[in-house]
């Protein structure tokens, strides 16, 4: 009863954080209504567009180095198959937790007799790499911030980069494992098959992933409101850090409300309150379509290629 009763309670908690994110960020836009009334919107449809496919292309990039990781960790499975696991498991961003973000992507590998602790490694390994990779774009992209008080937020930055980088140094990871193993009377594997090289690779190889989202993202900022070339790189590492703390939001699902209120303190330095409120809705409704396409079309994929494959083992039996 007392399980029951905590269980109850932390859900009770994450959803009243989730109405106070929701509550102070509707709060802060409706006070923007005034400014956003005096701002004419023209959408230009070429840029929408782009950013849609940007979008998508994206998703697919990101899937692609989660299916990268794995192999450097000798825990992969068909290529295929591993970009249709980590679209399915997307929806776990929409679940408050995200447990199913990572639950998810150990099914479809256990069905494939792959360890579930080796994918839990990959999971942590894509996570943290990828907030670091974030951090990293949103370091260099506070040279460009108009305001010069600023920039000493690009010490700290480099300092959490570096805290990271270290964590996931193989012989640091192995000790922390060790540790757990001896406080828990656990057996985790210890990290053998992943370099430290390989985690310098994976995190650059993020970065670039986060410049392909930041190319989106602007180009959706440039459907309503033009930018210069020289917000680009201010615009990628402000999303990109919209889109890390809002998974770092556990009580809230896919980040709603946290990634709206980051997207719109950084992007009003460089526009219009009333502008910044208006993206950051813009950019939830782009990113969530283009998600909800891929996995859609993800479990549909995986259905038929199921079906011919039990098609293919009919047809040798008989």
């Amino acid at each position: 009863m007392k399980t029951i009763n905590k269980s109850v309670l932390m859900v009770i908690i994450k959803y009243i954080f989730l109405i106070l994110v929701l509550y102070f960020v509707s709060k802060f836009m409706i006070k923007s209504i005034r400014e956003m009334r005096d701002i004419h919107i023209h959408i230009r449809i070429g840029y929408l567009i782009l950013a849609f496919i940007i979008h998508m292309f994206y998703l697919v990039s990101r899937a692609s180095i989660w299916h990268y990781i794995t192999y450097k960790n000798k825990a992969h499975i068909s290529y295929f198959m591993a970009v249709m696991a980590w679209f399915t498991s997307l929806l776990g961003k929409f679940i408050p937790g995200k447990v199913f973000l990572l639950g998810a992507r150990i099914y479809h590998y256990k069905v494939n007799h792959r360890s579930g602790a080796l994918i839990t490694y990959s999971f942590f390994i894509e996570f943290l790499t990828g907030i670091a990779a974030s951090i990293l774009i949103f370091v260099i992209s506070f040279s460009f911030i108009p305001h010069s008080a600023y920039h000493y937020l690009r010490y700290i930055g480099l300092f959490v980069i570096l805290l990271i980088l270290l964590a996931l140094n193989p012989f640091m990871a192995n000790k922390l494992v060790r540790l757990i193993n001896k406080a828990f009377k656990k057996n985790y594997p210890l990290i053998t098959n992943l370099t430290y090289r390989d985690i310098i690779v994976i995190t650059g190889l993020l970065a670039v992933s986060w410049l392909i989202l930041g190319t989106g993202f602007f180009c959706l900022i440039n459907s309503i409101y033009q930018l210069p070339m020289s917000d680009f790189l201010f615009t990628s590492g402000s999303f990109a850090l919209a889109t890390d703390i809002g998974i770092l939001a556990l009580f809230a699902p896919s980040g709603i409300g946290v990634r709206e209120a980051v997207i719109i303190a950084t992007m009003s330095q460089i526009l219009p309150v009333g502008m910044a409120s208006i993206i950051s809705i813009l950019a939830r409704i782009w990113a969530t379509c283009s998600e909800l396409l891929w996995i859609s079309m993800a479990f549909i994929l995986v259905k038929i290629f199921r079906i011919r494959n039990q098609d293919g083992i009919n047809e040798r039996i008989i």
